[in-house]
């Protein structure tokens, strides 16, 4: 069972707000990351030779499921996954890159979309791209995750520290939309990031068992 609480992540609620308001068009290409860098083994069972280990299950599940809960089921779907690290002691796949493809030959919004769902354990970088999405109109382009995991390590929660939980602290983690103006020229902006509201899952789960 996927735990689809990634879909109240605040990049997330973003890229959904700017595609179903039409802000950047048809949409024709998003491309979604979940990477991080860890060059050796944690020796977890996430990482052990036993089913429903491995970097699929654990951080592709969800760009799979915030990919179909925004564009429906795609036409067809290709997928490379590997072992990159090539550690001793596992060959559990540890990089991904999946495509959803959406018929170009039928009409409505998603024709001809192509959908990129990428992840990696050896992506060093600084910034480490989370959305990349492209519209006959527009485009917006974030990087870094969503803050909510790292707050509550540290302590917090939405209910004690309802201000700040889930929001982004800093104008530069903000993600970057560029459209056009009147004359047809690009013109990029910061484009603040929705709050993260993993609450709102537990709020469902509680409606539903009343």
């Amino acid at each position: 069972m996927i735990m689809i609480i990634r879909r109240w992540d605040g990049d997330f609620l973003t890229a959904k707000k700017l595609i179903e308001n039409n802000t950047l068009g048809r949409v024709v290409e998003y491309e979604s990351h979940f990477d991080r860098y860890r060059n050796f083994l944690k020796h977890n069972w996430k990482e052990e030779d036993i089913p429903g280990s491995g970097i699929v299950y654990d951080l592709a599940s969800h760009l799979i499921d915030q990919a179909l809960w925004l564009f429906g089921e795609p036409t067809t779907v290709y997928a490379r996954i590997m072992n990159q690290r090539k550690l001793e002691g596992t060959k559990t796949p540890d990089s991904f890159e999946i495509q959803l493809n959406y018929d170009n030959d039928v009409e409505g919004d998603y024709a001809s979309l192509l959908v990129s769902l990428k992840g990696s354990m050896l992506i060093k970088e600084e910034k480490r791209l989370r959305l990349m999405i492209h519209g006959v109109e527009g485009s917006y382009l974030k990087y870094g995750l969503d803050v909510q995991e790292d707050q509550l390590k540290a302590g917090l929660t939405p209910l004690k520290n309802e201000d700040v939980f889930g929001k982004e602290g800093r104008e530069e983690q903000w993600g970057e939309l560029t459209t056009s103006n009147s004359e047809g020229h690009a013109i990029t902006k910061k484009y603040q990031t929705l709050p993260g509201t993993y609450i709102e899952f537990y709020k469902n789960i509680a409606e539903g068992m009343n």
